[in-house]
Parts: C-alpha cells; sequence; structure tokens
C-alpha cells in the first residue's frame, strides 16, 4: 500500500464463495483488470460465514476498475468503495509529512505531542485502519484496549512502533492491552496490574527529561469495578508523586464518578477543558462521554494541553479520544538517560517460586547457557534482563539508583564555626584519652570528649532546623506564587528518608558534610585504602600442595542446590540488583512429577547452572559481575574519622555462589586427603 496515503479500498462481497488470496488474483486477470493498478488484496471473514476482500488500489485507477468489477463479479456479489477509508479531514494545500515520523508544529520553537485511546472492540481485521490512524495523525502514544490477544504470547505490531501488550480475561474471549510507542521515543514498561484492567508504560520524549508514565485503562463492567477503579487510582497517585503522569482509557463511566472516587482517595485529577459541549453519538450511544483521560500538575507544567474526540476514524463503536500537547522552547531537546536500575524484591520470594522458576521466559536460555563458546558477557547480560523481566512479571522490580546517591541529603548544611570548634576540640580529647599512661586520665579525657561530642551533634540539628525553616519558607512562598512543580520537588525532598547527618574530614582536614565533597573525601578515603601495598609476613611454614582432586570438575545441580540452601538470606545485592532469595526460586519447584535427584527441576535451574559453569570452567569473570559498591558502616570512637567506618562490598549474588561452591570443595578435598583436620595442619600448629 502507497505509504503517503493516496490510495483506496474496494469492498469486494463475496459471501458463501471463498477464494485463497492468490486464486482471486487469478480470477480478475481472467476479467481483464489491470493487475499493475493493484496494491494489495486481503482476505476478511465478517458476519458469520460472509467472506470479504480488501482490494487497494491507487486513487487514479480506482473508478476503472470498480467499474470492470461491477460488470464482472458474479451475480449476488457486491462491490463498493470503503466509506471508513474516504480521507474527510485532509485539508487542501495540507504538505503530507514523511513516513513514520512525528511532526513539529509550524509555530517556530513549539513541539506538539499527541496521545490518543481507542477502544477497537478487536484488533484482528483492522491493522490498516490502525496503521493509517497513527500515520495521519501522527500519534506519538497510541492506547488500545480489548485487542483480542489470539494466545499469551501474541502482540500487537505496528510498523515504527513499540508494542507493550497485556492480556486478560473478562467478558467473552480473550481480551488485552497494547500500548503503542513510537520507536523515537525510549520506553518500558513500569507496572502491569494482576487484575488485568491497567498498563503503566514509562516513555522518554525529548521535551521531558524525567519521562512520563502513561497509563493504559480499561475499567470493564464487572462486580469488581469499584476496586479495580481504586487500584487504578492508587497507582495514578503512586506515579504522580515522581514524575508527570497521564492515564488514557475507556472507564465504562463518566467523568464525575471517576472525579467523586478520586476526592474520596485523595487523588487530584486534571482534565482539560471541552471544546464543545456537543456529545458524539454512533447507533444512539454516546460515546465521547466514556473515552477520556487525566494528568497531574507535572504533565500540566510542561505545556498547554488540549483535547478533542475524532469523529472520522469509526474502527469500533467507540471513538479515538485525543489528548494534545504543546511543548515550549525552554525545555530541553535532547532525552535524559535514566540513571536508574531495576531492583528485585527478594521479600517474600517464597509466595512467587512456582510462577518465578516455571516462567516460560527461562526456556529460550537453555541452549545459550549450556554453550561453553558463547561470550561471557553475552550470557550473563541475558540472565540479568531475563531474570528482571520475570521479576517483573510477578511484581518483584522497584527503581534504585544505578550508584550510591552522592547527594545523601537534598539540603547541604552550614555548620557554625562553634560547631566546627566543638568538633576539633573532641577529636583532641580523643587522641588524650587513647595516650592516657593511666585509667583515670583516660576516663577524664573520655568524659570531655563525649560532652563535646553531645554538644557538637546538638548543634548540628539546629542547623537542619535552620535549613528546615529555609524549606518551609521557600515553600510557603511558591504556594503564594502558585508555583507547584518547585512546590511538590521541595516536598518530596523532604519526605525522602534522610540518614542521620554525620560531617567526616576531608585529605585536608576540613569537616564537610553532604553533597559531592563528602562523596569526594569517601572516594579518596577508599582508594587509598585499596591501592596500598602491604607484605605479608606468614607466621609459620605452611606446606605447599598440589592441585586437589575434583576441584576443576564440574559443578553440579546437587552442589548448586546445597549452595543456595545454605545462602543467607536478606543480604544486599550486587550492582545487578538481583538478591540470592530469587534464585532460590528454582530448588523447590517441579516442572513434571519427581525429577532425577542430580538434574535441575526446571529451565530457570538449568540456566543458574548453565551460567555458574560457564564462569567455573573458563575461569573467566563477566565485566558486569565485577562491578562493586562499597558501603561504609560506622564503627564506635569518633565518626567525623573516616577511619573508623568499616568498607562493606556488595558482590553479584552468583560471584557468591561460586565463591561458597569453591570453599565448599576445597575444605571437603582437604579434609579428603588428611591435610585439614579440625582446622589444624599435621605440625599442630593453628
Amino acid at each position: 500500500m502507497e505509504r503517503d496515503g493516496s490510495a483506496v479500498r474496494l469492498c469486494l462481497w463475496t459471501y458463501t464463495a471463498s477464494y485463497s488470496t492468490s486464486r482471486l488474483w487469478d480470477v480478475m486477470a481472467s476479467w481483464g483488470v489491470d493487475l499493475s493498478a493493484l496494491l494489495k488484496i486481503q482476505r476478511v471473514r465478517a458476519m458469520g460465514r460472509s467472506w470479504r476482500y480488501d482490494i487497494w488500489v491507487g486513487t487514479s485507477a480506482w473508478p476503472s476498475l470498480l467499474a470492470v468489477l461491477s460488470l464482472r463479479i458474479p451475480a449476488g456479489w457486491r462491490v463498493f468503495r470503503s466509506r471508513r477509508w474516504k480521507e474527510r479531514s485532509r485539508k487542501r494545500g495540507r504538505r503530507v509529512p514523511s513516513p513514520r515520523t512525528l511532526s513539529i508544529s509550524p509555530n517556530a520553537g513549539t513541539t506538539k505531542f499527541k496521545f490518543a485511546t481507542l477502544n477497537v472492540c478487536g484488533v484482528r481485521h483492522k491493522r490498516q485502519e490502525l496503521d493509517q490512524l497513527l500515520f495521519r495523525e501522527r500519534i506519538g502514544v497510541l492506547c488500545i484496549q480489548e485487542t483480542l490477544l489470539l494466545d499469551d504470547g501474541w502482540q500487537l505490531r505496528l510498523a515504527g512502533y513499540t508494542s507493550h501488550s497485556l492480556g486478560m480475561g473478562i467478558g467473552k474471549g480473550r481480551r488485552g492491552l497494547t500500548t503503542l510507542v513510537h520507536k523515537s521515543i525510549p520506553s518500558y514498561v513500569l507496572s502491569r496490574s494482576k487484575s488485568g484492567q491497567h498498563l503503566w508504560v514509562r516513555i522518554f520524549p525529548s521535551w521531558a527529561p524525567n519521562g512520563v508514565v502513561v497509563g493504559n485503562i480499561y475499567c470493564g463492567h464487572t462486580p469488581r469495578k469499584e476496586a479495580v477503579l481504586s487500584s487504578m487510582l492508587r497507582t495514578f497517585r503512586r506515579y504522580s508523586g515522581q514524575w508527570p503522569t497521564i492515564m488514557l482509557g475507556d472507564f465504562n463511566q463518566d467523568k464525575q464518578r471517576v472525579l467523586r472516587a478520586s476526592m474520596t482517595l485523595g487523588v487530584s485529577l486534571l482534565n482539560p477543558p471541552s471544546q464543545t459541549k456537543k456529545t458524539f453519538y454512533i447507533r444512539e450511544k454516546a460515546m465521547s462521554t466514556l473515552d477520556y483521560g487525566f494528568y497531574n500538575s507535572s504533565l500540566a507544567s510542561l505545556g498547554e494541553c488540549k483535547h478533542t474526540v475524532l469523529q472520522d476514524y469509526r474502527l469500533s463503536d467507540h471513538l479515538p479520544y485525543l489528548l494534545s500537547l504543546s511543548t515550549g522552547t525552554s525545555l530541553p531537546c535532547n532525552p535524559v538517560s535514566v540513571e536508574s536500575q531495576v531492583r528485585c524484591n527478594g521479600n517474600g520470594w517464597w509466595r512467587d517460586a512456582d510462577e518465578i522458576a516455571l516462567h516460560n521466559y527461562w526456556d529460550p536460555l537453555v541452549d545459550l547457557m549450556d554453550d561453553l563458546e558463547a561470550p561471557v558477557d553475552v550470557q550473563y547480560q541475558h540472565l540479568v534482563s531475563t531474570t528482571r523481566r520475570v521479576c517483573d512479571e510477578v511484581d518483584r522490580t522497584f527503581e534504585v539508583p544505578v550508584v550510591p546517591r552522592p547527594e545523601r541529603f537534598k539540603q547541604t548544611y552550614t555548620l557554625s564555626p562553634r560547631v566546627r570548634s566543638n568538633y576539633s576540640c573532641a577529636r583532641k580529647w580523643w587522641r588524650r584519652c587513647c595516650l592516657a599512661r593511666s585509667p583515670v586520665a583516660a576516663q577524664k579525657a573520655y568524659m570531655q570528649y563525649a560532652t563535646l561530642q553531645k554538644e557538637a551533634r546538638r548543634g548540628v540539628r539546629e542547623c537542619g532546623k535552620v535549613s528546615w525553616l529555609a524549606h518551609v519558607h521557600l515553600m510557603s512562598r511558591n504556594l503564594v506564587e502558585h508555583d507547584s512543580k518547585k512546590w511538590w520537588r521541595l516536598a518530596r525532598s523532604m519526605t525522602e528518608d534522610q540518614s542521620q547527618l554525620c560531617p567526616v574530614r576531608n585529605d585536608a582536614d576540613s569537616l564537610v558534610i553532604g553533597g559531592s565533597a563528602e562523596a569526594e573525601a569517601w572516594h579518596q578515603h577508599f582508594k587509598r585504602l585499596l591501592h596500598t601495598d602491604s607484605d605479608w609476613v606468614p607466621r609459620c611454614e605452611l606446606p605447599i600442595l598440589g592441585v586437589l582432586p575434583g576441584i576443576s570438575d564440574r559443578i553440579t545441580w546437587p552442589e548448586l542446590k546445597s549452595c543456595l540452601e545454605t545462602t543467607q538470606s536478606g543480604k544486599m545485592p550486587g550492582s545487578s540488583g538481583i538478591p540470592t532469595e530469587i534464585f532460590k526460586a528454582c530448588a523447590s519447584p517441579l516442572k513434571w512429577g519427581e525429577p532425577a535427584p542430580l538434574e535441575p527441576p526446571n529451565a530457570m535451574a538449568c540456566c543458574l547452572l548453565g551460567m555458574v559453569n560457564s564462569v567455573y570452567l573458563r575461569g573467566t569473570i563477566p565485566r558486569d559481575m565485577t562491578e562493586k559498591w562499597i558501603v561504609a558502616i560506622p564503627k564506635k570512637g569518633d565518626l567525623t574519622d573516616r577511619d573508623n567506618y568499616r568498607g562493606i562490598v556488595l558482590m553479584d549474588s552468583i560471584l557468591k555462589l561460586i565463591m561458597r561452591i569453591i570453599a565448599v570443595r576445597t575444605s571437603k578435598s582437604l579434609e579428603s586427603s588428611g591435610q585439614n583436620k579440625g582446622d589444624f595442619d599435621l605440625a599442630g600448629n593453628a
């Protein structure tokens, strides 16, 4: 079909006569039809046993083709031009845009972005109409309801758009939700509701630096309509507190009921003022009162929002609802990368162990993990992405910063000279306490140190109160000036969990607290510790052993299962964000009957065992697995001294399993060879 919109669709009804597409081409050639004028023939089954064929032809050749078909078709057949495909909205002299591109409005410096929603009541025979709707209106995001998914793995795909689908079973047949996002816009799925009636996708257009959350809503006629609506509104409130959020869809109720429900739950919804009070009807049924959208104040601050109902597209008994956002030139032009990662939640993993381990996403990875010639980095990346995808299906993922946030405190505190003096004097008294020659002198020095330390902490709290009052004053001024964006930004910064404040000394012996200065101080401290060369002098002469038997053999499933069961839970994961509890899910669920005791019970166990063997037998660690985080944990003593902190390294969960397997194998080999008896060597030295 021609992509510039200059095509006409002719509908040929053969009723009970059924032909294949290739057979119909031969029949039309026997009728004397010029086949070079035909663009496409599509067979459609409609209304029971009747058959319809859609014939696509150029605008210049369709009158002659219609005349030939009207004379040559058998009795009882019908042919006519499709009224749905007429370009009623095309204006004279309007320039046709290039294919598959989003539009920029004629006004210089203004970008117009379009969101739309439509209930298609089954998309099987409406791909061409959807394609024309997206192309002609240049829509960035389209939310579709009732897509009639054929099976669990089926997705609606259109050229130039990324498809995010959700299947659900409501009413008759299999229904579903699909969100189409233009491929020039990065996007990913935030959450899929367990009720199967709302799908949330986060997009990153050039005019939204923090991204925009788009919710695809279908509130069906079920006994749980009120509960489903409450769940949608609570999800909207959760995302609305972080990003610009919009939800579009088929609510099957008027706006007033949704607004009343939102007021009950304390959710603030905005809706653009209607440009016309006219209600559109199809077959004596009001359509513009069922499909609509809401958004929050953060989206409204990005530009001017307008909405309309497109009357020229009738793919079903619903009309497309279009929401357009016009943004100005002050917004950034380049999309901002998402500096966050998806972390799996290991709490309560046993509840979803069956669903995690027996998910069908693991099956395609089994062959890749068993291939010892495949790159280790590729294997690890596929395993991590698949694990996150499975955990996202069971609602076990959430976002965290990629690295520990250098600005731990939103407000950088300015310490008064009195506080700095107290910390300096406390440090001197602590040194006197450590160098005291008698218990009495040490006790007196420690009492002075404790008193000064207490006064210093009290001074830090007073500085915090001053900063808090400055926050309150700034928020009050924003409220008076009706600057809601800055007000919510400050509110979020104050409601975040704050750690206990304690300044530290940098290499220049200056007190720093919060912000990049403290992050740089910690970076210098750990860098100095990790690059210190020290000679190790053994206390006793230990015998040098040869290669232990069985230490380099292939890891078996019983070994890996034993390590999984003995690994502690509740430990922080590494950079991959996947805790050990998620991998424990593959130890117990069975895919069929009772498997062999030496074989993995499911595909997830096969993938994990293949990944562990791939790293262990090659002796190569993936590059992403070598990335580790260092967390400073305070000990006793002067907490302004960085030496009184213990650095904890967060290691990848799979690497922990490999290290534990090596330790167990080494211990068993030494015990079997008589080289290690009760943690003592043969000479009797500890």
